[in-house]
């Protein structure tokens, strides 16, 4: 019988026999009603919008493993992939914002709105914390002319031998925009080379094939200190452990950073409170030694923010990517003019 139905007959059985009871029993209190669940009562999606396997997956599955331990209910990780992440994060900006669908990304999100990929944009998502960062490189052949960002920055002006140097990217991915972000003050002419993936990127600069390209330290240092790569400069306010003597971009007279953000987001529209049990739960997992020892071990530093400060690394990421983005849509526009000359 229902909650309600027992309260209605519990007040008809106290009218009848009002003349026989005591006064005092009409003091007591019909059932109340059953207070709202607290959040969260089920199992929580997040989205991670790559394939199985690669960084930001890996990286997504050490923050739910961490959850599942803070959190009564399981989380389970929903791989969506396509479109440069835009599949994936437009499907979780779409979820219903009960906090019960979740995103896990990076400026994946802010390179794919900025090309118009995603069209919803980062404003149809709520961040809920940035938990860790990841530092990039960029970096040579150890016989390669370029030793320093001047020497690149250089080459990208002039070329090398009287040839524009070759980069390795993936067009459109975060890579491409970041060796953008590194040269675009500089009246860089280089040809871009779509080679994909670090692993295959990597491959074609120790062929000779490619000059240079951005990477996540991850990716190369173990390459670098056997000597196999020759480092550049660091993207980051500090030196990296995993890179002893390579110096910063700062260090080397040049203030650029760029790092990839690793943050979960929840469809805009989500209850702060909500938003909040999650934000909490993270923060309290980037104190953990462990969670911070299996980061450090990827090359990847815990890097917790939320509220105010994350919205405005955000907005001034996005800005930079739309100019990226612009200069990305107007070489594409010359190109295409020169071939029909």
């Amino acid at each position: 019988m229902q909650l309600k139905n027992i309260n209605k007959l519990i007040h008809a059985l106290l009218i009848a026999t009002a003349p026989l009871l005591p006064a005092a029993l009409f003091s007591l209190p019909v059932l109340a009603k059953k207070e709202e669940g607290t959040y969260p009562e089920k199992v929580i999606r997040v989205i991670v919008p790559n394939g199985a396997g690669g960084s930001t997956d890996k990286v997504s599955r050490l923050f739910v493993r961490e959850l599942n331990n803070k959190l009564p209910v399981g989380l389970a990780v929903i791989n969506i992939k396509g479109g440069g992440t835009s599949k994936g994060a437009q499907k979780a900006a779409r979820s219903k914002p009960d906090g019960y669908t979740l995103l896990s990304t990076h400026q994946a999100l802010l390179t794919s709105s900025a090309l118009k990929i995603n069209r919803l944009g980062p404003e149809s998502l709520t961040p809920i914390a940035q938990i860790a960062h990841e530092t990039y490189v960029i970096a040579v052949s150890p016989d390669s002319p370029i030793r320093n960002l001047d020497d690149l920055f250089k080459a990208s002006n002039e070329g090398v031998n009287g040839k524009r140097i070759r980069v390795g990217v993936n067009p459109g991915a975060a890579n491409h925009f970041f060796f953008l972000k590194a040269i675009l003050h500089t009246k860089a002419d280089v040809v871009f080379v779509p080679s994909g993936g670090g692993a295959k990127t990597l491959k074609q600069i120790l062929g000779g094939h490619l000059d240079t390209s951005i990477f996540a330290v991850s990716e190369v240092h173990q390459l670098i200190k056997s000597k196999k790569l020759h480092a550049l400069a660091v993207f980051d306010t500090k030196t990296h452990d995993k890179l002893s003597g390579v110096s910063t971009a700062r260090q080397q007279g040049h203030d650029i950073v760029i790092k990839l953000n690793y943050t979960m987001y929840a469809p805009a529209g989500t209850e702060q409170s909500r938003i909040k049990v999650i934000a909490d739960a993270l923060g309290e997992i980037v104190k953990q030694k462990s969670f911070v020892e299996d980061l450090q071990e990827q090359s990847i530093n815990p890097d917790y923010k939320t509220g105010a400060a994350l919205q405005q690394t955000i907005d001034k990421d996005y800005a930079e990517m739309k100019i990226i983005a612009n200069h990305i849509k107007q070489k594409a526009q010359e190109n295409a003019a020169k071939k029909k000359r």
